[in-house]
């Protein structure tokens, strides 16, 4: 009888397929008039960076912590794409948050990638980063008539509830490991 032998896959077509759709979305911005100049597509550059170390990550099986720069690439062209193209108004004073996002964001699918301890040890940070930068994004987009320092002043004991579940989620863990 004879062994069947796996299909290798060709990653052409998912390289052949993320540049298709990278460029269908930048002809697209084009066309829709929301592309001033070719200057305003130097994000490009880290955004293929990103998208080839994520592909070297991932589908070659290369190293875990190339997935962390790999998205900090990807995630900032992205952001500073939009921000030369669709969100012209967009200023740094506003929009900080976004890179606190960007690195909790990137941290995930390092975290996921991780066994054991490893993988708690990034994805606590990760969540949590991320979490907190879109707390702070709703202050700093003026989403809410409150001020940052108004609502810390009235809800900052409530840190210790938080930290004190955190304890005692542990402490269960702990006790169930045993």
């Amino acid at each position: 009888m004879k062994e069947l032998k796996p299909i290798k896959r060709s990653s052409r077509y998912l390289i052949v397929g993320a540049l298709c759709v990278l460029a269908g979305a930048l002809f697209l911005l084009q066309t829709r008039g929301h592309i001033p100049s070719v200057s305003a597509l130097w994000p490009v550059a880290p955004l293929l960076g990103g998208i080839f170390i994520l592909y070297q990550s991932f589908v070659k099986q290369g190293s875990n912590k190339y997935s962390f720069v790999g998205m900090v690439c990807l995630l900032l062209g992205i952001f500073f794409l939009l921000t030369n193209t669709v969100l012209t108004d967009a200023s740094l004073r506003k929009w900080w948050p976004i890179f606190m996002t960007i690195l909790g964001i990137a941290l995930l699918p390092l975290g996921y990638r991780l066994k054991g301890h490893s993988r708690s040890a990034v994805l606590v940070p990760g969540y949590a980063i991320t979490i907190l930068s879109v707390f702070f994004l709703i202050f700093s987009l003026d989403l809410t008539d409150r001020s940052l320092l108004d609502f810390v002043s009235k809800w900052w004991p409530f840190l210790f509830i938080i930290i004190g579940g955190f304890f005692i989620i542990s402490f269960f863990l702990q006790i169930r490991k045993k």
